[in-house]
């Protein structure tokens, strides 16, 4: 789970220790053991090794809906239809509605682990103190009481609430898939920050600029140390509204170049021409 978070999103919250260390393994992980299909622009190798190697079909799936070629759905379909993992079964159907097959089952999937993610109503787990900082390692006290109250061991919920509980809403957020609007309206309300972090990625992917004032408003909600992570998605519009609001609550040009820099390896690529199939992207805003 936690490789997968990696991918999604990379060192997403590294202003505490524990983020900071879980997020570098994570990204290490990633690179030292699936490198290179991290990087590959094939996408008949992918396609093979989707279907020789199962156990990296996260890695995989993430590669295709990037490479925004639908050669894959087909292949992608059949690796839904045989995985009994669900974390895969997520992502390969996040994958393929943001490949443009809109079928119901791949949206019902994803839209019911994002509803999941939003819905379970557990607080963020690190303490944040009266300046908005996060402490290392230290745990909330409403987050203690949360965990006390359903008999949950404190640090496996940590762990939980940081990376396995928000993996509905952090898979739907690439899906590009406008249906999943209201679970990320209601994500941006939620008291564990990550599910927030998500949510403003999810509704800065479908390109609507409805969303603008919903994310500006949500970035300011949340601590300090975690404002600059939520209002990024903002950079994702084409908007000076956007794009002021960012650099306003960012206030970090660094931060904003490299954000900006990684998008092409997060992004789905253009796609010019129809595929094999015929079929093209359902999203008529802005190619992401």
């Amino acid at each position: 789970m936690r490789l997968l978070n990696g991918i999604l999103l990379g060192c997403v919250l590294a202003s505490s220790t524990i983020h900071f260390h879980e997020a570098v393994r994570a990204m290490g992980l990633a690179q030292n053991a699936q490198k290179s299909r991290i990087d590959v622009d094939s996408v008949d190798d992918l396609l093979e090794d989707l279907e020789a190697r199962p156990e990296f079909t996260l890695v995989i799936a993430q590669r295709l809906r990037i490479l925004n070629d639908p050669r894959a759905i087909k292949p992608l379909r059949k690796a839904f239809e045989s995985s009994q993992d669900p974390k895969h079964r997520l992502v390969v159907a996040s994958a393929l509605l943001s490949l443009g097959d809109l079928r119901d089952i791949y949206f019902e999937y994803v839209s019911e682990e994002a509803w999941r993610s939003v819905r379970r109503g557990e607080p963020y787990p690190i303490q944040v103190d009266d300046d908005g900082k996060i402490g290392p390692q230290k745990l909330d006290p409403k987050f203690l009481s949360w965990c006390s109250e359903r008999q949950l061991d404190p640090w496996n919920a940590t762990n939980a609430a940081l990376y396995e509980w928000p993996m509905g809403v952090a898979a739907a957020a690439f899906a590009r898939d406008p249906r999943l609007a209201p679970a990320f309206e209601r994500g941006l309300k939620a008291s564990n920050y990550m599910i927030v972090v998500h949510s403003a990625l999810g509704l800065a992917v479908l390109q609507d600029e409805q969303w603008i004032p919903h994310i500006i408003e949500a970035a300011k909600r949340v601590p300090a140390a975690l404002r600059k992570t939520v209002a990024k998605p903002l950079l994702l519009f084409d908007s000076p509204i956007a794009r002021n609001a960012s650099r306003e609550l960012i206030d970090d040009p660094v931060y904003i170049k490299a954000f900006e820099e990684s998008l092409p390896k997060m992004l789905p690529r253009p796609r010019g021409n129809k595929g094999k199939n015929g079929e093209n992207s359902p999203h008529r805003n802005r190619q992401l």
